[in-house]
């Protein structure tokens, strides 16, 4: 049985421009060897710090990534679980994270953990809000193909702009019904 070399999927060099897909900003083929018949499941979370915030007022970025850590922590602990890229925040204040799952089921279960939703509700308060100039959230479907290439099949996209939702589509033309 082949088995997965999470550790071997890098980003590529250009990662951190967020108009580079999914399937473009990652080297997918060198750590999946296989799927389940439906794919993995896939969380992405890119970001772009407002560095002036950041510079005034570093203890809210302390506590920000304090509860990411911890979520993030939580989250490998939990059933159906395959692996978490933690990015490093880049000079320009951008980040890219994604955590793979075996089903869509594991993933909001464990969303739905203490953990996570401490980060996501600080991240969304009134009073902390502007601590992302803007982050997005990409949920996909990840499979290897019969001919050896990787295809991410977008499920969702969700963009928010310092506190304000500015995209939120769904795809359920893309979605498995065992998903």
């Amino acid at each position: 049985m082949t088995v997965n070399s999470y550790g071997n999927i890098q980003p590529v060099s250009n990662y951190h421009d967020f108009e580079l897909d999914t399937v473009d900003a990652f080297t997918w083929a060198d750590g999946i060897q296989q799927t389940s018949p439906h794919g993995l499941y896939g969380v992405e979370f890119t970001s772009a710090q407002n560095l002036a915030l950041k510079e005034t007022a570093p203890e809210m970025f302390t506590v920000l990534h304090q509860l990411d850590d911890a979520a993030r922590i939580d989250a490998q602990d939990q059933p159906g679980f395959n692996w978490y890229f933690a990015d490093e925040v880049s000079p320009e204040g951008r980040a890219r994270s994604f955590c793979l799952w075996d089903s869509k089921e594991d993933a909001v279960a464990a969303s739905h953990r203490e953990p996570h939703v401490n980060a996501v509700r600080y991240a969304m308060a009134e009073e902390t809000r502007d601590v992302y100039d803007h982050y997005g959230i990409h949920k996909f479907r990840l499979e290897r193909q019969e001919s050896g290439l990787i295809a991410v099949t977008t499920l969702a996209r969700l963009a928010v702009s310092r506190g304000v939702l500015v995209e939120h589509q769904l795809y359920p033309e893309n979605e498995l019904a065992t998903t």
